[in-house]
């Protein structure tokens, strides 16, 4: 296959107005010369370098006398060459040109009968490669009658006359009548024979207008001046016109202009007015022509300015076409038709007229002229030089280059590595422009230009490059080239027939340019490339055509027809390694009458008819041979001959598989057993390319019952699929092709007339396609077992995926239900597979809204799908869903279904999903406000996908709206109102929801609460960061005894826990009692009766005992709840904590000294939650934190603060904090001397504190008592009155 790219090169032409017509461009039949007529110069173009090396102008005597140039030819060896005059004139001359040898000091030539002749080469030197050393005039024919074309034909000009005559002449002149054929006669007695055109009144002359000679098949095409084509074929190229000559008419063309013959195919392609290219192959049996297919245009806006200008085969391996329409189309297709690329915008100058176009010599350029009008005429003005990629398929499909997309241009190979077609391929789109760029040797190309063949050898990373002489070899891992060490050995051969690799040997096809003699050899990569150094030489009496090598097996096909099969074995004498090999097979292909050089391709395989039969001790199974299109397969049998007394193969009568193949793609390695293969149908299939009829799949259909059973015969299907790319490579394993696109970039800030073309690598998955074809045959039980040997590839949910999506568009697109859907046979091949509710979900997002009844109603409710979800934990899978439940079911449905999947959600800290949830949620409330109209479509981010919905399509029912009800809140002060509306997070500003709804707020507040109740501080501070939860907000708004600390010490341990915070000072447990810290119980007495003491000098023993009580909670342990008098508490009861162990506070505090850099993070997290506890009016928490830090002036300040307000609720908050600070100071006894002394420094802050309460208690008594005696002179009010007291019972308030 060629592909193009980069910008085309534009060669500017200086013509003089007098000479502003053309001809078509002529193209040297060995050389890359190209001759460019005119009306009155030849014009000498190296199209390697694109240069002009050489300018001929007749003497200007001869154009009065023989008239202008109009058409000009070359004989076949390249040494003469003819052109025709207007007025009918022939002009013979003898051509001879030398290439350049740079290296020569003095270069003299003979310019002999070139007086008119400018040599371009000596003014550029450096630039051109060839120069005209000799061009004369041989002789010059006249006819009576006007010529109207011409053509050579072997040693033979052919030309055509205006009286119907066609005749053959000698290049020396010569002519005779035995030599002429009138072609009127024979056309109409065609028409006759065949009725297909009867003839009215008297015949007519028919004039030829074109000329196509055919090699293969032995033939000529002709163009009449009606538009129609004949095929005027001969046995014999010398004894052309004769009794034998056949005419075959090309029914149905009548408005051909153009013919190009593809030799190896035998095919023509014919290029008519109306824009079609008809695609013409001859039958073999028969010998008439019949239709292929066609190729079209590809502009969609086609008009009457759509005929086809030119069109030809490319040269050498002849494997694709260019097409030339006239309104600016340039198109490229492979020979069975699958376009590989189009150029749209050849025609941007003003008015222009674009020229025939021409393959280089080597292929790798297409050249095209193109005039512009000027004063109303054309002006000979530009070339165009179109550049190409060649796939290494194209001249050399062997196996290993089966494996990897290679191309190369005339001196860089490019390989794209097999390792990312599957999953990297799929996932990151970036690598399809990633491939290995190797810069062939300069030393080598320099003499050798172009590349012709390349080998690639993955397995030891060594690449085989072939040009027009010798090879080298490429270390592509190192970038390490291995030349020839004698420069005159590399010289002195060429390769032809092909290379491959055997392992780390080198297996090279060549013909001495000397003596042509004809060989095989092989070169280790270890060793030199030296004559020395070969391993092996096989001498062949003709030239090999074809080579193949299949594990150990040597396939050779010869230009005298014969077939031949060696088997490679590798011994080892001493400290050298020595190569045998054995002759397996010696057969002959003459007899099926395939021509040498119509074989496209041959290699070994496996593939057998019987699958399940095992093959030989070689490995070998059949033979595949592509034949002009048709594969051909030879089935090998071991036999053993009694001559050599040797175990050998035969070939049995070959069968043909397919028709229209233009690439083979068999499994490279020997397939294990099939109860050890992992995906047996894959790669004991045959993928074979057949252009525009789509990917063909010869498929192995394995028995159902025991594969030993002989009774069952093994069965074979030939599946169609229609790829987007032209296929290079197939990875059997994993159902993959991998193939080039070329895109066609257009930059506007440049004023380019053609686009940039940029060759990028894209692959293809086909499994899906095949299990859509087996459905469809009702062979399911074999696509079940297909779709179970896949399960383990990493895109295997794609691949059912897009088998849903295939079939669901398809059979959507009908309407009405068919009898023999499709879907609930796809549904039931996905449903055992633990990914099927991921992937009905995934393919129900991309697809539209009308056809979710059709697609839910063979794979089950989306609510049921959605619960299962839910089960196995899959949220993303669900969330999926949720899309499709509000779409479907009732608003109320998915509401309580966001609800679960959001809580869910915030439990396993699944943030982007909750983003996207949330977002779900409010698209879902906007849309369902009676005052918010309803957009006509919304779109809705979930996951990574925008999806899109309808809304006009469902028909939502109207919510009846319950009025609200506040629950009464057992722990809210008295002086907060029930009413009180929480504000909304930040996340929610600005969105108008009825409050019923508003379910977002609720669940991320109980889930904060939550956090906050387990202290999970960092995610509570991760869930605001990744929300936009404003935790200030929210800490304001909250229920005072909903974030109440119920244990200080326990909560103060967790966060050391939490931050690996270390201890400001440790004590063991059960420390001996002699030691100067005081006790709880003496220190809260000395606060009140030791006021003006001095810390530092207080000294008082106490003993506690460790084993008394142990009060253990959910929370891990806790403290009993300490009343507002510790003195009266402190000399009743004594109490222990529970310990995890006393070695847990020595390791923070050895980590926090060994890594002072965490310590820091640490400090500065903690001062952020301190602040926030602090903005929010969170006086515990913050008191906490501050405690943590050591910070005294923080925690007084708060308490203060707290002691200032005069509402219950700082009462409450005084009293919670004054009972955490004394479960704080009983713990730290016990096992932190550091905090002791934080709590002794805040003395004066304690005694406050209880003072405070205490008069707090002793107010509330006065009150309690008031309001007691109140209520007893109502009483007495409405009693009978009793005897008054005397006024010393009183009641006295102290």
């Amino acid at each position: 296959m060629y592909f193009p790219t980069g910008w085309p090169k534009v060669i500017k032409l200086n013509t003089s107005d007098e000479d502003s017509s053309y001809i078509k461009p002529c193209r040297h039949p060995y050389l890359p010369i190209l001759i460019l007529i005119t009306s009155r110069t030849l014009q000498f173009w190296d199209t390697r370098n694109s240069t002009l090396f050489a300018v001929y102008k007749r003497p200007d005597s001869t154009f009065d006398e023989l008239g202008l140039n109009m058409y000009g030819c070359w004989h076949r060896d390249g040494e003469r060459f003819v052109i025709l005059t207007k007025i009918g004139h022939i002009i013979i001359f003898a051509v001879h040109m030398k290439e350049i040898n740079y290296s020569e000091n003095s270069q003299t030539y003979s310019k002999e009968g070139i007086d008119f002749l400018i040599d371009m080469s000596t003014i550029k030197s450096n630039s051109c490669d060839f120069s005209l050393t000799h061009f004369e005039e041989l002789v010059r024919i006249s006819f009576n009658t006007i010529i109207s074309s011409i053509a050579t034909f072997g040693d033979y000009i052919i030309l055509s006359t205006q009286t119907g005559y066609l005749h053959q002449l000698d290049w020396d002149g010569q002519s005779s009548s035995q030599m002429s054929v009138n072609i009127t006669r024979l056309v109409h007695h065609k028409r006759d024979s065949t009725a297909t055109i009867p003839e009215e009144g008297p015949a007519k002359n028919v004039i030829i207008k074109s000329i196509f000679p055919s090699t293969s098949p032995l033939g000529m095409f002709v163009i009449v001046n009606d538009g129609e084509v004949y095929f005027l074929a001969s046995s014999d190229i010398n004894a052309f016109f004769n009794d034998s000559t056949k005419l075959y008419y090309f029914k149905g063309i009548i408005d051909a202009v153009d013919i190009s013959i593809n030799y190896k195919f035998k095919i023509a392609a014919i290029g008519c007015r109306s824009g079609q290219v008809q695609i013409w192959k001859q039958d073999v049996d028969s010998g008439n022509w019949q239709n292929s297919h066609i190729l079209d245009n590809p502009d969609e806006n086609t008009s009457t300015n759509n005929q086809v200008l030119s069109l030809q085969w490319s040269t050498g391996d002849e494997k694709v076409l260019a097409v030339l329409w006239m309104n600016g189309f340039l198109s490229i297709f492979s020979v069975f038709g699958s376009l590989i690329s189009t150029y749209d915008e050849l025609d941007m100058n003003a008015n222009p007229h674009l020229g025939p176009i021409n393959w280089t010599k080597d292929g790798y350029s297409l050249w095209l002229l193109r005039q512009v009008n000027s004063h109303g005429s054309f002006r000979l003005n530009e070339f165009l030089v179109f550049n190409f990629l060649k796939s290494a398929l194209s001249f050399l499909p062997i196996l290993s280059n089966q494996e990897n997309v290679i191309l190369h241009s005339p001196t860089t190979v490019y390989i794209y590595p097999k390792s990312t077609f599957c999953k990297t391929e799929i996932e990151h789109q970036q690598n399809m422009h990633f491939c290995n760029i190797i810069q062939v040797e300069r030393n080598y190309i320099m003499k050798n230009w172009p590349i012709k063949m390349v080998a690639l050898n993955e397995r030891y990373k060594y690449l085989a490059v072939a040009g027009s002489n010798g090879l080298c070899m490429c270390n592509y891992s190192k970038n390490k080239w291995k030349l020839y060490v004698n420069e005159t050995q590399e010289m002195s051969f060429r390769c032809n027939g092909g290379i491959a690799w055997w392992n780390e040997i080198l297996v090279v096809s060549s013909t001495t340019n000397s003596s042509q003699k004809n060989n095989i050899t092989f070169n280790s990569l270890h060793e030199k490339l030296e004559d020395s150094q070969t391993l092996l030489k096989i001498n062949f009496p003709q030239r090999v055509c074809i080579l193949d090598v299949y594990l150990d097996n040597l396939l050779v096909l010869t230009a005298n027809h014969k077939l031949l099969i060696y088997h490679l074995s590798k011994t080892q004498l001493g400290n050298k390694n020595t190569l045998t090999t054995d002759l397996i097979l010696n057969t002959s292909y003459e007899e099926y009458g395939w021509s040498p050089y119509n074989i496209i391709s041959a290699s070994m395989s496996t593939v057998q008819t019987e699958v399940l039969s095992p093959v030989n001790e070689f490995g070998l199974a059949s033979i595949l041979i592509n034949v002009e299109g048709y594969l051909m397969m030879l089935q090998i049998v071991s036999h053993y001959d009694l001559h050599s007394q040797k175990n050998l193969v035969k070939s049995l009568s070959p069968v043909c598989i397919a028709s229209g193949v233009e690439t083979v793609f068999s499994y490279p390695y020997l397939p294990p057993g099939l109860g050890t293969q992992s995906r047996p149908y894959l790669s004991q299939a045959l993928w074979l390319a057949c252009g525009q009829a789509g990917l063909k799949i010869w498929l192995p259909l394995y028995p159902q019952e025991d594969p030993r059973n002989p009774s069952y015969l093994s069965k074979w299907i030939m599946l169609t699929i229609y790829t987007r790319i032209q296929p290079l490579s197939v990875l059997f394993e994993d159902g993959t092709i991998a193939g080039i696109e070329c895109d066609q970039l257009h930059y506007d800030k440049i004023k380019r007339s053609v686009a940039y073309s940029l060759p990028r690598r894209n692959i293809q998955l086909t499994v899906s396609l095949i299990l859509k074809q087996l459905l469809k045959r009702n062979l399911n039980s074999h696509a079940m077992r297909i779709t179970y040997s896949c399960a383990d590839l990493p895109h295997f949910d794609y691949i059912l995926e897009h088998l849903i999506h295939s079939v669901l568009e398809e059979e959507a697109a009908q309407g009405a239900p068919t009898a023999n859907a499709l879907l609930p046979n796809v549904i039931e091949l996905i449903r055992p597979f633990p990914n099927f509710i991921k992937i009905v979900g995934e393919c129900a997002r991309k697809t539209e809204i009308a056809v979710w009844t059709y697609l839910f109603g063979a794979a089950g409710k989306p609510k049921e799908l959605f619960e299962l979800a839910m089960e196995k934990g899959n949220l993303e899978i669900a969330a999926n869903y949720l899309l499709i439940v509000e779409t479907i079911e009732q608003p109320a449905v998915a509401y309580r279904l966001v609800r679960r999947i959001l809580n869910a959600c915030l439990e396993s800290s699944n943030w982007p999903l909750c983003t996207n949830l949330i977002q779900f949620i409010q698209a879902i409330a906007k849309n369902e406000l009676p005052q918010s109209p309803i957009s006509p479509k919304v779109s809705i981010p979930i996951g990574n996908v925008q999806l899109q919905t309808t809304d006009h399509e469902i028909d939502f029912p109207k919510k009846t709206v319950p009025p609200r009800v506040t629950p009464k809140k057992t722990h809210q002060p008295q002086n907060t109102p029930d009413d009180k509306k929480i504000p909304r997070p930040q996340f929610m500003a600005n969105l108008e929801i009825r409050e019923e709804e508003d379910i977002v707020e609720k669940v991320l507040g109980r889930h904060a609460r939550r956090q906050l109740t387990n202290l999970n501080l960092r995610e509570l501070a991760v869930m605001s960061s990744n929300l936009n939860f404003s935790l200030v907000n929210w800490l304001k708004n909250e229920d005072y005894f909903h974030i109440k600390i119920e244990s200080y010490s326990n909560a103060l341990l967790q966060l050391h826990t939490l931050f690996k915070w270390p201890m400001p000072g440790q004590r063991s447990m059960g420390q001996d009692s002699n030691t100067n810290v005081k006790s709880p119980k003496n220190y809260f007495n000395e606060i009140e009766f030791n006021d003006e003491r001095e810390i530092d000098t207080l000294s008082m023993t106490s003993s506690v005992s460790t084993k008394n009580v142990q009060v253990r909670s959910d929370s891990g342990y806790s403290l009993p709840k300490v009343a507002s008098c510790f003195r009266s508490e402190m000399d009743q009861v004594e109490v222990t904590t529970y310990l995890d162990s006393e070695d847990h506070f020595a390791e923070l505090s050895e980590e926090g000294e060994n890594n002072s850099v965490d310590l820091k993070h640490c400090e500065k997290e903690i001062k952020f939650y301190k602040e926030i506890f602090s903005k929010s009016d969170c006086h515990e928490w913050h008191i906490l934190t501050g405690i943590l830090l050591l910070d005294k002036h923080s925690v007084v300040e708060t308490v203060s603060a707290v002691m200032r307000s005069a509402d219950q609720l700082g009462q409450n908050r005084v009293k919670g904090i004054s009972e955490g600070l004394h479960d704080i100071s009983i713990w730290a006894f016990h096992n932190c001397n550091g905090y002791v002394e934080f709590l002794l420094g805040m003395k004066k802050l304690l005694e406050s504190m209880q003072n405070y309460l205490s008069d707090q208690n002793v107010d509330e008594l006065k009150v309690n008592r008031i309001e007691a005696v109140s209520m007893t002179s109502v009483d007495d009010s409405l009693s009978p009155k009793t005897p008054e007291y005397d006024s010393s019972s009183s009641c006295t308030i102290s």
